[in-house]
């Protein structure tokens, strides 16, 4: 009886401790990159001082295009753009950068 008591108990604190998984999914606004991702073949630097232009596929299929800022005297040095060019009127500026590092990967090699 005891033991039946312990085990349920058991049951009961392991299920009260579980939390669910965060979601490895990189959401900002309207663009939702999921896990895994795979990078696609595209010209690596722009002649602006080597902004990185990567393109990417994300585990439902769909694909991106990632600008690194790397431009002669940006004012956002390192900056993540998806979808345009950082001057372009479609860009959209990552605005945490730590967080799309860590759920879709880090690009980033200059």
């Amino acid at each position: 009886m005891i033991r039946r008591k312990l085990v349920a108990l058991s049951v009961v604190l392991a299920g009260c401790t579980s939390t669910p998984h965060a979601t490895q999914d990189f959401v900002q606004g309207r663009i939702h990159i999921v896990p895994p991702i795979t990078r696609l073949l595209g010209s690596p630097a722009i002649e602006d001082g080597g902004t990185l232009q990567v393109p990417i596929r994300d585990a439902k299929g769909r694909e991106f295009v990632l600008f690194i800022d790397h431009r002669i005297e940006s004012p956002t040095p390192g900056a993540i753009y998806l979808n345009a060019y950082p001057t372009e009127r479609h860009s959209i500026r990552v605005r945490d950068v730590p967080e799309f590092k860590r759920k879709v990967g880090d690009f980033d090699y200059h």
